[in-house]
């Protein structure tokens, strides 16, 4: 189960910190990796490769697809399992549907490669992605709007979808088949880094929310005792796990509060899982919007999955 952190840095959760602490540790390597390459040396990874627009384009457009993935599958089984209490086959199946409509837009949009350039076909995906993640906020509650999380489920999966089929063909025609397998493993690693960072910063956004929504309410309702409001909000102070109703129903128990507190504090704690989810959903959304920003520079024509834009771009590399 999510939990916040143990520790703080200068008060703050240190996911933020970390994330930058691993930027610049990527800046110094592709520091070391530029100067060696000035002194004649083999290195790991050209960073000139970087600076072909398509590729640094495609390879960004990509990290954020992967945050936006990652992001999803963290939030949405936590709301599936310790929200509705489903068990790991139904939740499966409420998000079958984006995994479906994924499979049948990769394929649709490797067709429609030939007749729209890829940067149209990309940010159509990611505003399907994002419209799908605001039906997704929509539908969730205490109780399901199930028909709405179907159309949410479909309409991500399209967009994840769309993109997908264009991302590897944009990378690879961005250079010559003979620097293939470095582009390959600059792939992964934006998608890693995507995945990661989509999975760390989504998870510390719902737990602030959590955390902060968890007092508020507290704080709000009539019929909480004030010594009560007082040790939630210091308990707030070092995080509150996302755990199940039941879960928290037996912490508050053993608590010793009475059985009239416990229905009220827990009643605050469901809600305010909700609230968390939905900002946590409400942050991918935003932070999907990157990828217009990142996608601009992507092929603006219809590119053959031969075809490739490489005279241009090794002139970059080689200079």
């Amino acid at each position: 189960m999510p939990r916040q952190a143990p520790f703080t840095v200068l008060g703050f959760s240190p996911t933020i910190p970390m994330v930058v602490l691993g930027i610049f540790v990527i800046w110094i390597f592709l520091a070391s990796q530029a100067r060696l390459k000035e002194r004649g040396g083999t290195p790991l990874l050209d960073p000139e490769l970087l600076r072909i627009p398509s590729l640094a384009a495609g390879l960004a457009t990509l990290g954020v697809q992967q945050f936006v993935i990652a992001g999803i599958f963290f939030v949405l089984p936590l709301y599936l399992q310790f929200v509705l209490g489903l068990d790991a086959l139904e939740s499966g199946l409420r998000i079958l549907p984006l995994s479906v409509a994924l499979l049948i837009a990769s394929f649709l949009g490797a067709a429609l490669s030939s007749r729209f350039s890829a940067r149209r076909l990309v940010r159509v995906g990611l505003t399907l992605t994002i419209i799908g993640v605001v039906f997704c906020i929509a539908s969730i509650d205490v109780h399901l709007r199930s028909s709405l999380f179907v159309l949410a489920m479909s309409i991500t999966g399209a967009g994840i979808g769309l993109v997908a089929s264009q991302l590897g063909n944009v990378t690879q025609s961005s250079v010559k088949v003979t620097r293939s397998n470095e582009v390959g493993g600059l792939q992964g690693t934006a998608q890693n880094l995507g995945a990661s960072l989509g999975t760390a910063l989504i998870g510390a956004i719902l737990l602030s929310g959590l955390n902060s929504a968890f007092t508020r309410t507290v704080g709000a309702n009539p019929k909480v005792e004030p010594q009560t409001k007082v040790a939630v909000e210091a308990a707030s102070r070092t995080g509150v796990a996302f755990v199940s109703e039941a879960q928290a129903r037996d912490a508050a128990e053993a608590s010793g509060l009475p059985s009239s507190e416990v229905d009220a504090v827990v009643g605050d704690y469901v809600t305010a899982q909700i609230d968390g989810l939905k900002a946590a959903l409400a942050a991918l959304g935003v932070l999907g919007l990157l990828g217009f920003a990142a996608s601009r520079r992507i092929q603006n024509h219809p590119l053959a999955g031969d075809e490739t834009d490489e005279t241009e771009n090794e002139e970059i590399v080689k200079n």
